[in-house]
């Protein structure tokens, strides 16, 4: 847990400066990769085979301002193991909301031994 939490502060206090100097499609890279390792981070202190990281990129906006998702997993099966995943292993989707109130979003991840992981995050939209 302390290597978690560490690795945690590490990321929040370097990332921000990393971020500084890289190109926006660099930096979402850079993000998927620190989702990536998060969610390896969180499932080996968990003593489990899968774990998944879900964020957005704003925690609130205005009614139509677009915002991300962004998600990695660790574990998970690709979306081509059933053929009817919607979601890749890690990505990012812009989303934009037509109406206000607070939204939760939800990503369930399928691991190899049938094991099941959800994650998720909201986000506020007002008039």
């Amino acid at each position: 847990m302390k290597r978690l939490v560490a690795s945690a502060v590490v990321t929040v206090l370097l990332l921000p400066a990393a971020l500084s100097a890289l190109s926006i499609e660099e930096a979402r890279e850079q993000i998927l990769f620190t989702l990536g390792r998060l969610a390896f981070l969180e499932a080996e202190a968990a003593g489990e085979r899968l774990a998944c990281a879900l964020i957005a990129s704003k925690a609130e906006v205005a009614i139509g301002e677009p915002f991300d998702l962004m998600w990695s997993t660790y574990g998970a099966l690709s979306p081509e193991s059933d053929g009817e995943s919607r979601w890749t292993q890690n990505g990012i989707a812009t989303v934009a909301l037509p109406t206000s109130g607070r939204f939760e979003y939800g990503m369930t991840f399928q691991g190899q031994g049938g094991e099941e992981r959800t994650c998720t995050v909201r986000v506020t939209v007002r008039a």
